[in-house]
């Protein structure tokens, strides 16, 4: 997935993301319209809605990152230093009963750190993807929880 959002932060200059929530309401659409300038990042509208399809409506043709943040994601913390190198070992050893050919996972290593580790049922995600493809939209990526901060790391400023 981070090869094909580095695709469109290289090559168009605009950008969508969407990220699908649960709030004490219910689920909510964030949708932010982002433009690349010289290597930085502005915001040229963001709204929030209660359907999916007004979401992809407001996002126009660009392409889309989905971004799942629900109770439907669950999200853990493992130590580097005990989960091996392998993805799928840290996996399991944030989840170790999951039947992982039922989920989608990510995992944001952190150089010595705690590992984040999110997974999702692969039935909810492809549900989502046939949904955003039945709106025609152009799908770039689909994310769980956190872990997609990680695409936006060389966009924040380091200065002292």
């Amino acid at each position: 997935m981070l090869t094909g959002l580095n695709t469109y932060f290289t090559q168009p200059n605009k950008l969508a993301g969407i990220e699908i929530c649960e709030t004490p309401s219910g689920i909510k659409f964030h949708a932010l319209l982002i433009k690349r300038v010289n290597n930085r990042l502005e915001v040229e509208g963001q709204a929030s809605f209660d359907h999916l399809e007004d979401a992809l409506g407001f996002a126009k043709s660009l392409p889309i990152c989905a971004v799942l943040n629900t109770n439907q994601v669950l999200t853990k913390m493992v130590e580097a230093n005990n989960s091996g190198g392998n993805t799928v070992s840290i996996v399991n050893k944030a989840f170790p009963n999951f039947k992982m050919e039922d989920f989608y996972f990510e995992v944001l290593k952190n150089n010595g750190g705690n590992q984040i580790v999110s997974v999702c049922r692969k039935d909810l995600i492809e549900g989502l993807i046939q949904k955003i493809h039945k709106n025609k939209a152009l799908l770039c990526g689909v994310y769980l929880g956190l872990n997609s901060l990680i695409n936006t790391t060389s966009f924040i400023y380091r200065g002292t």
